[in-house]
Formats: C-alpha cells, structure tokens, sequence
C-alpha cells in the first residue's frame, strides 16, 4: 500500500537520519505493527527501516487511502486472528 509522510519530526536520536523518513516523499506500507503496551500502530516500509530498538514509523506520520488501508491491514489482521484461534491446541 502506499503512503506519504506527512510528519517527519521527532526522529529518535538512535535512528541513523539515512533511515528515517522524509515529509512529502512515497513509501510502500508492507506490514502494520500494533505496539501491545500502549496500542500504538507502526508501519513497516519497503524502502526504509528504523535502527534497532525501532520495527517501524508510526502510522499518524502518513497520509493514505482509508479505504485501502482497511481491505490492506484491518482485513489482513482479522484472518490471522481467526489462523491463531484455528492453531491454539484445544485444553482439557
């Protein structure tokens, strides 16, 4: 899915500026992340990754087709809940 970066600011000092996004330049969405300690969502990105400790750039920082990013992530998200419910062994 593509993306824009909207918002640039605030990079992380441990994050190299050669891997960091720029405001007003295109990127390809691969995967999104949801942080499980404060329910944050981050994109993973084709053509740029963060330093470690970093997986990816927040989702508020890009502008993207909502439609797209539902039939893209949300849909894509659902059906991996419902394989991990299908693959959890049954307790007795």
């Amino acid at each position: 899915m593509k993306v824009i970066c909207i918002d640039d600011t605030h990079k992380p000092n441990e994050v190299q500026q050669k891997n960091w996004v720029k405001k007003g330049k295109e990127y390809t969405a691969l995967r999104l992340y949801r942080n499980p300690l404060s329910g944050e969502q981050f994109f993973a990105l084709e053509e740029v990754q963060p330093d470690p400790p970093y997986a990816g750039y927040k989702v508020q920082r890009f502008s993207f087709d909502v439609e797209e990013f539902v039939r893209t992530f949300v849909s894509y998200e659902a059906e991996e809940e419902q394989e991990e419910k299908i693959a959890e062994p049954a307790l007795n």
